[in-house]
């Protein structure tokens, strides 16, 4: 967390939906991005090998070096081990590249990391012997889960608008890729010839990363938006915070029989406006000394 710089979003800053709702958000804009999809063949020749070889490791080391199955497992998960750290080292060697060169220091970087992943696979396929085979599967182990932390050093600064989308369709190319390479393993003869396929692969699709295009420019746009979304929501929080501060107008009246004035308090300098008034008319005391009187006497004729 100290080092690593994978979100372009920095602090996780989330813009109001008002500020951003005409980017283009939706699936579509997700499917039609070319970039989506190269980076879903990218991903699939590291997530999802290392899919395939979490299933057949075991088995090869079983049939090749003719060890027991617990003995094969064993060995085999020392692949699965490199997990505590591989992956990690992948996306802060991508975050160092972007911070000399960026985005195509994250590009080239990951074309590297795919390449040398598909030849330790490749070397490895070939070991006749048991302690070499152990040692090219750590290697290989390494570059290939490099190559996932690399992928998703890419992944965020493709559609700013539709992160979840495009994670969501770049790591679904992981799970497609390995159903892939087990149908490919199908049809190889055996285990150490499809590993050296699957080799050959990995290092063919790493080179065709070279097309991946994801600039600086969007990553700059991204900011500059949300920095006028924050600008927003800080004014939004002043002007709710200085309405808090006002305190209500009270009005306060005296006895207008004696005094004939109201005041008025309010605002922030606490002023006070007087204004005289007259006292209203005692209309029941003159109703009743009409009642009260005598009546009027008319002379006879």
């Amino acid at each position: 967390m100290a080092f690593g710089d994978d979100s372009p979003k920095e602090d996780m800053f989330l813009p109001p939906y008002e500020a951003t709702q005409l980017q283009g958000y939706g699936l579509a804009n997700v499917v039609k991005n070319p970039q989506v999809w190269y980076l879903m063949l990218q991903y699939a020749v590291c997530f999802g090998v290392e899919l395939h070889v979490n299933n057949t490791a075991a088995l090869y080391f079983f049939d090749r070096f003719g060890l027991d199955f617990t003995t094969a497992g064993i060995v085999a998960s020392l692949f699965g081990l490199m997990n505590l750290f591989a992956r990690t080292w992948g996306g802060l060697a991508s975050d160092y590249c972007y911070s000399k060169a960026g985005m195509n220091g994250r590009k080239y970087l990951h074309i590297v990391i795919t390449c040398l992943e598909g030849a330790a696979l490749v070397v490895f396929s070939r070991q006749d012997t048991f302690g070499g085979a152990i040692f090219f599967l750590i290697v290989f182990s390494v570059f290939v889960q490099g190559a996932e932390g690399s992928t998703f050093g890419i992944v965020p600064y493709v559609d700013i608008g539709n992160t979840g989308g495009v994670c969501g369709f770049v790591g679904a190319g992981g799970n497609i890729g390995a159903v892939l390479w087990g149908a490919l393993f199908l049809i190889v003869p055996n285990f150490a010839d499809g590993y050296l396929y699957l080799g050959l692969i990995a290092i063919f699709v790493g080179l065709t990363g070279y097309v991946i295009n994801v600039s600086d420019k969007a990553v700059n746009e991204l900011r500059r938006k949300e920095s006028s979304a924050r600008k927003i929501v800080e004014s939004s929080k002043t002007a709710r915070s200085r309405s808090r501060d006002i305190p209500p107008v009270k009005i306060e009246i005296k006895d207008v029989r004696q005094s004939k004035t109201m005041s008025l308090e309010g605002g922030r300098m606490g002023n006070r406006v007087s204004s005289n008034t007259v006292a209203p008319t005692n209309t029941t005391n003159t109703a009743n000394t009409t009642r009260n009187s005598s009546p009027i006497d008319i002379p006879k004729s």
